[in-house]
């Protein structure tokens, strides 16, 4: 996996290009090894800014391809009901909120973001890497597969 920090805020689409061939590249040289893409986080800049646009061809290059995306401004821009902030930040603005009003996990240190936001992006990271692992999260009132929030929930202890 291919980690961003803030580059995706400022690169050209055609940097962005460059990031999904050498990704391709590299899934030709090792054919057995499953490569995780990765969008950028929130800047606030919103759908108008550089980095929605990447984002946007990140995804979009996955969905054609069939990759595996870890969507880390997905993460960012919903809140655990399904809010949406598209003018959000890494900061998480709305988590501050969110946590006055529910129960959030404390953490000592979470770089560029709000405590609560890493404990989302853990979860989401265990749940694609479980998956790419093999495991199958199965729904005990559905017999089928379940919601991320249901799998997740099922397996992490309640904070």
């Amino acid at each position: 996996m291919w980690s961003w920090c803030g580059q995706l805020s400022w690169i050209t689409a055609s940097e962005v290009d460059l990031y999904l061939t050498q990704m391709s590249q590299l899934e030709l040289e090792f054919p057995g090894i499953i490569f995780v893409y990765m969008t950028g986080h929130l800047d606030g800049g919103g759908p108008e800014g550089t980095l929605y646009a990447n984002n946007n061809r990140i995804r979009s290059y996955c969905t054609a391809y069939n990759k595996v995306l870890f969507d880390f401004a997905d993460i960012e821009s919903y809140d655990p009901i399904g809010n949406y902030y598209p003018y959000g930040s890494d900061c998480c603005e709305w988590c501050e909120t969110w946590c006055s009003n529910q129960a959030c996990p404390p953490c000592e240190e979470c770089a560029h973001s709000h405590c609560f936001n890493c404990f989302q992006k853990g979860k989401t990271f265990w749940w694609m890497m479980a998956n790419i692992a093999g495991w199958q999260p199965v729904s005990a009132s559905h017999g089928a597969q379940s919601s991320f929030l249901e799998a997740v929930s099922s397996v992490l202890p309640q904070l």
